[in-house]
């Protein structure tokens, strides 16, 4: 459960606003703020993807020591 792994809950807090900002700078007109903040929101995006595995893993070997 996600309630008693801090880390995941704060990458998935993260993983959700990216996905809102990147909603948000969609509907803008393709402008140099916008497109930089869409290109930044889609890099955290897809990082989530990589990063989750081994932040489950690295929360396992945490908790393994305590």
């Amino acid at each position: 459960s996600m309630m008693f792994r801090p880390l995941m809950q704060l990458t998935f807090w993260t993983f959700t606003t990216t996905f809102i900002i990147i909603t948000w700078a969609a509907t803008k007109p393709v402008e140099p703020p916008f497109t930089e903040i869409g290109q930044l929101a889609s890099i955290l995006y897809f990082m989530f993807f990589m990063a989750n595995p081994l932040l489950g893993l690295a929360e396992n070997k945490i908790s393994n020591f305590t």
